[in-house]
């Protein structure tokens, strides 16, 4: 079946998907921006001929190396600048390899994807800058310093303000200008209701 062709909206480059074993979902996303060149079909027939062809499917290290019923989940990371490029590929992949494995994309064919930097001083955020970092993670700074760095870059990128961050301090980590805040103490220190499980 053909991939219609979707509406121009640069959106929907991430609107997430999730394909599991249940779901009859195609490689190919119906919404994606970009319209790919082959049908689901050819998808299937490209893939299954470049695994055998590497000899995917009877791979010595994986089998004396894997346990055959063990499962595990991993994520696929841009550790660079660049455009996402051959999803459905990917995304064919690992259904051949794994008819069982559920697999849920974040960004589509024609996605750019954004680098963050960590940085605990000011020195490091100029650097950060100075290449071209998308997002910027201001990691356990003081109130002045965020707003040292929050001047500096001066919207050139998303800066994160993250370690040591409480619900008591937040209000004052947001008023010097971050764009983000990422705070630990929503989950490792929520406290725990005191629940009962009670039998007749």
């Amino acid at each position: 079946m053909e991939t219609p062709e979707a509406p121009r909206n640069s959106d929907r480059h991430s609107i997430p998907r999730t394909i599991t074993p249940l779901s009859g979902v195609p490689a190919v996303s119906r919404v994606a921006t970009l319209r790919f060149p082959l049908l689901q079909t050819q998808i299937e027939q490209v893939v299954n001929d470049a695994l055998n062809e590497d000899g995917a499917y009877d791979d010595i290290t994986t089998i004396a190396t894997i346990v055959s019923d063990r499962r595990s989940r991993g994520a696929l990371v841009a550790r660079q600048n660049g455009v996402v490029a051959g999803v459905p590929l990917a995304v064919e992949a690992f259904r051949l390899l794994d008819p069982k494995a559920s697999i849920r994309v974040e960004h589509e064919d024609g996605a750019r994807m954004k680098i963050e930097v960590e940085c605990d001083n000011l020195a490091q955020v100029e650097d950060a800058v100075a290449a071209n970092a998308d997002i910027i993670l201001l990691d356990n700074m003081t109130a002045d310093q965020l707003r040292d760095a929050v001047k500096l870059v001066s919207g050139r990128a998303i800066l994160e303000a993250s370690g040591g961050v409480t619900l008591t301090t937040v209000r004052a980590i947001a008023e010097t200008g971050v764009d983000w805040i990422s705070i630990g103490a929503l989950t490792h220190s929520s406290p725990a209701m005191d629940l009962g499980l009670d039998f007749d």
